[in-house]
């Protein structure tokens, strides 16, 4: 007991001494006192509009927007210098997937053999059924339209579609940034007694929701995969923010 009303007292009087120095800092220097409000005034403004912007994309999604998810395998990581091989884009809305377009790109230059066989996609298959990407790139954009647009590190395909002569101007939306936004930061593991931290790759956030597919170094399967977790988030979405009928 004793133990207990000394850790109380302890705790006041820690509380008492913060209290009195925030006091006396703020009495004589009042600007620090405007610069804080000012501060908590800019936070919850921008909590404000990110909450917003979230409600917009989860009442757009139920009320029949399009999005369109994207994917490109490159033979490499450099957009200046290395060339897209695959280009796929899936719609999907509140129904589910929708038309898909999934193409192989003909290289101009070398395609690595690590990257063959990661797609598991040999050279000569791609080369045959492959077209020069100015071939598709008014197809592309007459599929993916005024829709917005979602991607698993979406930066990565818009500069490689930049640097190949496509400015995409639609809105977009980086399903990893969302789900970083919207999914705990640590999770529970199979025989783990504590909770580990959880790794935002599109793979193990799939699993981590229950999503599963085959062929899973494809261009169309990852943009699919994306859609998946934008639906599922989308559902989180609306049980938070919407519980009746939008």
């Amino acid at each position: 007991m004793r133990k207990i009303i000394r850790k109380k007292i302890s705790k006041n009087i820690w509380l008492i001494l913060i209290g009195t120095i925030l006091l006396l800092i703020i009495i004589n220097f009042p600007f620090l006192l405007l610069i804080l409000v000012l501060f908590l005034i800019f936070f919850f403004r921008r909590g404000k509009r990110k909450e917003d912007e979230l409600k917009k994309i989860c009442r757009d999604f139920y009320q029949g927007q399009k999005f369109v998810a994207i994917d490109l395998e490159t033979t490499g990581l450099n957009p200046r210098k290395d060339e897209i091989i695959e280009i796929a884009a899936i719609k999907f809305d509140k129904n589910g997937k929708g038309d898909s377009f999934v193409k192989f790109i003909r290289p101009r230059g070398y395609v690595p053999f690590e990257i063959q066989e990661m797609l598991g996609i040999p050279i000569s298959k791609i080369m045959e059924e492959g077209k020069p990407f100015r071939e598709i790139q008014g197809e592309f954009i007459s599929f993916v339209g005024n829709s917005p647009i979602l991607g698993w590190n979406l930066s990565f395909d818009l500069d490689f579609l930049r640097n190949n002569g496509i400015e995409l101007l639609n809105p977009t939306i980086d399903v990893m940034k969302l789900a970083q936004d919207l999914l705990p930061s640590e999770i529970y593991k199979k025989g783990r007694r504590r909770r580990v931290r959880r790794r935002f790759y599109l793979l193990s956030i799939a699993r981590d929701l229950g999503i599963y597919i085959r062929d899973i170094q494809r261009a169309g399967s990852h943009a699919f995969l994306c859609g998946k977790i934008f639906e599922k988030l989308m559902e989180q979405l609306k049980y938070k923010y919407f519980r009746e009928n939008i």
